[in-house]
């Protein structure tokens, strides 16, 4: 029997915030399950805090909620050449940052 997974406390939160948004218009978790392609108990368990999700779960899931994730620093940037012509800066990024998205 393998033991539980330990789920890191800022998904936990991320989690419950997204579930009261997802309350809060309204939406069962049927249908966010139906939105995103899975079964309603992998919705209820990740929710609950007993599964953390992969990144592709936690992005449909926003997309179902028609949110996006922005990622904000309260510490200066640092800024990293990627390719020729382009940057990219990277900081500490805050947990829980879901805004509308736009689209």
């Amino acid at each position: 029997m393998t033991a539980p997974e330990r789920v890191p406390e800022h998904v936990k939160a991320v989690m419950a915030t997204l579930r009261a948004i997802r309350t809060n218009n309204g939406i069962t978790q049927a249908e966010i399950a139906n939105r995103i392609g899975c079964q309603n108990p992998h919705i209820s368990r990740i929710e609950k805090g007993h599964g953390n999700p992969s990144l592709g779960t936690f992005l449909r899931y926003l997309r179902a909620l028609n949110l996006r994730l922005a990622i904000t620093s309260d510490e200066p940037a640092a800024t990293h050449r990627t390719t020729p012509g382009t940057t990219a800066t990277a900081g500490h990024a805050r947990a829980g940052t879901a805004t509308p998205s736009s689209h």
